[in-house]
């Protein structure tokens, strides 16, 4: 009998050749509750050290994706700031060319001798001048000039939200 006790018959014997196998217990010495303890503790560690691993790898991943957004983002905005930049260019120089056109017009209504190619010059002190000639010698205003006020256009570029003005 004795011959079956040391070939491994008694059941506790398998239970503690099974712990070993597993790796609770890598030696035959009886646990204390401070090695189960630390054991347990080292446990902890290792699997939360995992866990962190884990986590900062996925951190990583999103902080790359979101790095690529802001660039696509980048790109776009860049774009689109030169796409904006490039229309605002056209806008300026269409009104740029319309208001001189609209000037040019304005003058040669107003100045019908300078539009016309075959009339001989016409000198200051003509007809048409003799008003404007009259209104800055000296202390003699024309009170004429002052009631043809007529109020400033409000327009986009001024801002001009306060009535209307008189120059």
């Amino acid at each position: 009998m004795p011959m079956e006790r040391q070939s491994g018959g008694d059941p506790r014997d398998q239970s503690q050749e099974e712990d070993m196998d597993i790796g609770y217990d890598d030696n035959n010495v009886i646990q204390t509750f401070e090695g189960l303890e630390q054991r347990f503790l080292d446990d902890i560690m290792k699997l939360s050290k995992e866990q962190v691993d884990a986590e900062d790898a996925e951190n990583a991943r999103h902080r790359e994706r979101i790095n690529t957004i802001n660039a696509q983002y980048e790109e776009q905005l860049s774009a689109l700031r030169a796409r904006h930049t490039t229309r605002r260019d056209e806008f300026l120089r269409k009104e740029s060319v319309a208001r001189q056109q609209h000037y040019q017009q304005m003058f040669m209504e107003f100045n019908p001798v300078a539009s016309s190619a075959g009339e001989s010059h016409i000198g200051y002190s003509s007809e048409p001048y003799v008003r404007e000639r009259t209104r800055f010698p000296g202390g003699a205003r024309d009170h004429r000039y002052e009631s043809n006020k007529v109020p400033y256009p409000k327009g986009r570029a001024y801002n001009n939200d306060s009535g209307s003005h008189y120059y």
